[in-house]
């Protein structure tokens, strides 16, 4: 018979570890940062790794100028470039047209270096996201979850 304690018991929290698999979460962080936790019901998560991967490229790229995302001369910094998305396709499709009419020079010293370094961790951290996204924890906001 339930009495009246049974009804006001709480059901058991999930544990930290109970993850559930969403590709297209992961698919759709793949195509543009943050999209994944956005459709996961994460909007101010999906704004945090928005705002970090785009403003990490961005940096990168007003320290190191157009010539920090380069897939003919830097192809393996490209690679990882890539991982934050397409704005590094739209990058270098820009950098190769502003370069093939003359506009852009080799950069040169350490600034370019920092900026290709700094585009290039801007993949790995959506790569991370990406992640997350694909393999979210199972606990909400009302059970403890803080994002």
């Amino acid at each position: 018979p339930a009495g009246p304690e049974s009804l006001s018991e709480a059901p058991p929290a999930l544990p930290w570890n109970t993850r559930g698999f969403h590709p297209m979460a992961g698919i759709m962080a793949m195509v543009f940062p943050g999209l994944g936790h956005i459709a996961l019901g994460l909007p101010r998560r999906g704004r945090l790794v928005m705002l970090g991967v785009l403003g990490l490229f961005v940096t990168g790229i007003l320290i190191g100028g157009l010539d920090a995302i380069d897939s003919h001369q830097d192809r393996w910094w490209f690679y990882a470039q890539v991982l934050a998305g397409p704005v590094a396709f739209i990058t270098d499709a820009v950098h190769i047209h502003l370069r093939s009419e003359g506009h852009i020079v080799q950069g040169l010293g350490r600034m370019n270096e920092l900026g290709t370094l700094s585009c290039a961790m801007a993949g790995f951290m959506n790569l991370i996201a990406i992640l997350d996204a694909m393999f979210p924890p199972l606990r909400r906001r009302r059970e403890g979850a803080r994002l």
